[in-house]
């Protein structure tokens, strides 16, 4: 039990999360990055093309299941996913 003489002050709110929600896609011959662009300085963009790698906006990647443009086939999703992430794929 904190004594009388303690602050119970609430905590300070942290302006920026760090946190970097992201999807990645690997089929047989496509690779892309579900990442908001602003997220990304060039340098990065840049190694990506490099890589071979695409970068989509985060929010496509629901297009991209729904419609399987990456030509059909099975897409694996962890068990652990929420229902509420999967749903736009069915």
């Amino acid at each position: 039990m904190p004594s009388s003489d303690q602050s119970t002050a609430p905590l300070p709110i942290i302006p920026f999360n760090l946190l970097i929600c992201a999807y990645l896609f690997i089929s047989h011959d496509w690779v892309v990055l579900f990442l908001d662009a602003v997220k990304l300085t060039d340098e990065v963009e840049d190694h990506l093309r490099a890589l071979n790698i695409e970068r989509k906006e985060y929010s496509d990647i629901w297009a991209v299941l729904r419609w399987r443009d990456w030509g059909g086939g099975k897409v694996l999703i962890s068990p652990e996913t929420s229902y509420a992430n999967t749903f736009p794929t069915t």
